[in-house]
């Protein structure tokens, strides 16, 4: 296992599987707020992958963690939150469907 599996929590997804839960789940979401339909995911662009947003919830000695990815309204800023542990089953069942690179495709498979 490489240093980079390691740091990869259970929960942890690409963005384009995040974009993939939202639009097949919410596609075509209006804020709650203003109304806009202009969406950024909360994540990074340099590693690929969606930020886990994480809450500590207290309720007696022990606390409880709570793991979200997040969207935010690019009008009002008005934060949305979907489960990590819900995005992560989803985008295993649901693997993304490999396509064909148009580089790998000769002019003799075109014919």
């Amino acid at each position: 296992m490489s240093d980079n599996e390691k740091k990869v929590h259970k929960f942890s997804t690409t963005m384009d599987d995040f974009v993939r839960f939202l639009v097949a789940k919410t596609d075509d979401a209006k804020c709650p707020g203003c109304g806009s339909k202009s969406w950024t995911i909360i994540g990074s662009d340099e590693t690929e992958m969606a930020y886990r947003l994480t809450s500590t919830m207290r309720d007696g000695a022990k606390p409880t963690y709570l793991n979200v990815f997040g969207i935010y309204c690019n009008e009002c800023g008005l934060i949305r939150h979907h489960l990590a542990r819900k995005v992560k089953a989803w985008a295993n069942e649901n693997p993304e469907q490999e396509q064909l690179e148009l580089d790998e495709i000769s002019e003799d498979d075109l014919e």
